[in-house]
């Protein structure tokens, strides 16, 4: 078996910040980086997000920081779980070379990578394979090589290049798919997974090689600096562009109190009593008011009681998003759309909750940001993608998670890409154009709003590993850190603690 020697610059175990920070420089200085984690990968891939992010950003290519995190991580746990295979057929004395074993095996090892994994990398996260991620610099590209101490089995290098050779054959990420008959170890479902995330990046497909060898099999991949504009899927693209341009204006009622806010010769007083003539605002804006954790659940104050407690600032956000939601309902007529406004709702009481410890403002700031971070998703439930249902399905089971990441290789726009559109179409403030567009891409915020846009995204996260769609391990590293999450546990603990506190508002 390999065994590496740290004959370059090499990264092991957790770096620390000051590590990556001369891990960056080395690799500017031409000299290789080597990352060396265990062959059965924990959460230490996400150390490294930052590093990415830093390297990609040096060269104007941040945008790539998400598509190449998701590739390593699918590269990475593909790994894993070559390793894992060979643990558990030498545990149960079979020959993972010998057919009949491997066909007696592979059920069974299968049962332990869909509901025992977890618990099977807690048990082997010392074993004696490895993994080694090397990046090396050069004038018009970076070169990232992925490798473990394993050698593929005839079959497994038979599935590779059947998989290689007709990602081609098809016309979209959903029929490639739906192609597959044999699902067992996603029988290369993660290849075809990988090409399309670099071909919508507009990375050629012949950058991306594996490289079996005697005792190791080598990933590799070219990232250019400088890739041609993204060809996103130009018919559904057009069409989200559409949608967006016939979204109606914010009802004329909320457009005069809006005014009436900006305006120095208004009084708290003179907007109550304006939005007190709509029975409908009233009450849209009395139940926000509670949902969004303004007043405390043991008061029950009217309508101008409301209006003092938040202020003309608070009043004004709220009225954001009172227009938001009407101009959506009166728009749209989905059965989705209230299961998507219960899911804002808690993404908004999670968000402030995080912002709280840090500020008042930012608290206000990330209440209205939760609310609106759902209106991509509504434009994109109208349109109903027919592959981005399929392949979201299929990729259910899988460890890659990142919903901006799969809705970008398979229809060419994320809905946090399309809500924020539909914000600078409403003419909705800086900050909220930016948490909506940039909450599942934390590093990628401009700096006056990177804050508001980590509570955001961790507020999202929250929201999704309570309901099992993201694991701890997906989540940015350096973001938790800023909120002194100091481990899954503290996490979990507060997720579930929060949740029970909203759920009683």
């Amino acid at each position: 078996m390999t065994v590496w020697m740290p004959n370059k610059i090499l990264v092991a175990s957790y770096p620390t910040e000051k590590e990556l920070s001369t891990a960056l420089d080395n690799l500017r200085s031409s000299q290789t980086v080597e990352f060396i984690l265990p062959g059965i990968i924990d959460d230490r891939l996400n150390t490294i997000s930052g590093f990415l992010y830093r390297l990609l950003s040096h060269h104007d290519s941040a945008y790539l920081t998400e598509m190449l995190l998701v590739t390593l991580r699918e590269i990475t746990g593909n790994c894993s779980r070559a390793a894992a295979k060979r643990i558990f057929f030498k545990e149960q004395k079979l020959d993972i070379n010998a057919t009949a074993d491997y066909e007696k095996g592979m059920p069974i090892f299968r049962d332990i990578i869909q509901e025992k994994w977890i618990e099977f990398c807690k048990t082997h996260k010392d074993s004696e394979y490895a993994i080694k991620i090397s990046f090396a610099m050069h004038p018009d590209h970076v070169l990232i090589t992925i490798q473990n101490n394993i050698a593929l089995l005839e079959i497994e290098k038979k599935r590779i290049v059947h998989r290689l050779q007709s990602f081609h054959q098809f016309s979209s990420l959903s029929d490639a798919f739906n192609s597959i008959g044999d699902t067992s170890e996603g029988a290369g479902l993660g290849i075809f997974f990988l090409l399309s995330l670099l071909k919508n990046s507009n990375i050629p497909v012949k950058n991306f090689k594996i490289l079996p060898r005697a005792q190791e099999t080598v990933h590799q991949i070219q990232i250019p600096w400088k890739p041609t504009p993204v060809d996103f899927h130009k018919q559904f693209y057009q069409r989200v562009l559409a949608e967006i341009d016939s979204l109606p204006s914010f009802p004329k009622t909320i457009t005069r109190l809006l005014e009436l806010c900006d305006s120095p010769d208004s009084s708290l007083e003179q907007i109550a009593e304006m939005v007190q003539r709509d029975p409908s605002l009233t009450a849209q804006v009395l139940k926000m008011v509670h949902s969004a954790g303004y007043i405390s659940r043991n008061r029950d104050p009217g309508l101008h009681d409301a209006v003092k407690i938040i202020g003309l600032r608070g009043l004004r956000d709220l009225l954001m998003v009172s227009g938001a939601r009407q101009a959506l309902v009166d728009h749209y007529r989905l059965k989705e759309i209230e299961a998507i406004w219960d899911r804002s709702n808690l993404i908004s009481c999670f968000a402030r909750r995080l912002a709280q410890p840090k500020s008042a403002r930012l608290a206000e700031q990330a209440t209205i940001a939760g609310l609106l971070s759902v209106l991509g998703r509504i434009v994109l439930a109208s349109l109903k993608p027919a592959d981005l249902e399929t392949v979201s399905s299929l990729l259910d089971n899988k460890r890659v998670r990142n919903e901006a990441v799969l809705e970008e290789i398979v229809i060419g726009i994320s809905n946090a890409e399309i809500g924020g559109r539909v914000a600078e179409k409403w003419n909705l403030p800086p900050f909220l154009i930016d948490s909506i567009r940039y909450q599942f891409s934390p590093l990628r915020a401009p700096t006056g709003t990177a804050e508001l846009v980590q509570v955001v995204y961790l507020a999202n996260c929250m929201e999704q590993c309570l309901e099992g769609r993201m694991t701890w391990w997906h989540i940015e590293a350096e973001v938790l850190k800023q909120f002194d999450f100091s481990s899954q546990a503290d996490w979990e603990k507060r997720a579930l603690a929060w949740k029970a506190d909203c759920q009683a508002e």
